[in-house]
């Protein structure tokens, strides 16, 4: 008959075991994604390829992915501004009033501009 000591020490020793190997898998995963969606190969590399010929040499590839990350934040401060607890849209909270028109079109360019800047700062 086993003790608990024993059983539980097995037990531990399983997780650590395991643990190790997770450790091991996540140090040699390769990344490889592969897109072969018609939109994305004659549409959007072809223009990322002509933008990224706009951009200074001088300019740092993670420059241009935080500038996109700040166009993200300033969708989301719109967003709260106008929307601050998200019923605008809402037919049950016939007080807030709705997010103006403008605020979605900025929204959508800041969105499109931080994926074209991610893109070409890869």
């Amino acid at each position: 008959m086993e003790t608990p000591c024993t059983s539980n020490c097995h037990r531990v020793f399983k997780s650590v075991k395991k643990f190790v190997t997770m450790l091991n898998d996540f140090f040699t995963f390769y990344y490889s994604a592969i897109d072969t969606s018609p939109l994305s190969n004659y549409v959007m590399h072809p223009f990322w390829n002509q933008v990224v010929k706009l951009v200074p040499k001088w300019l740092a590839p993670n420059l241009l992915t935080f500038t996109g990350f700040l166009l993200t934040s300033v969708n989301a401060i719109l967003l709260a501004v106008y929307d601050y607890n998200f019923s605008a849209s809402s037919d049950l909270d016939q007080t807030t009033l709705p997010v103006p028109r403008w605020v979605w079109l900025v929204c959508a360019i800041n969105h499109f501009l931080a994926h074209t800047l991610g893109k070409i700062g890869a």
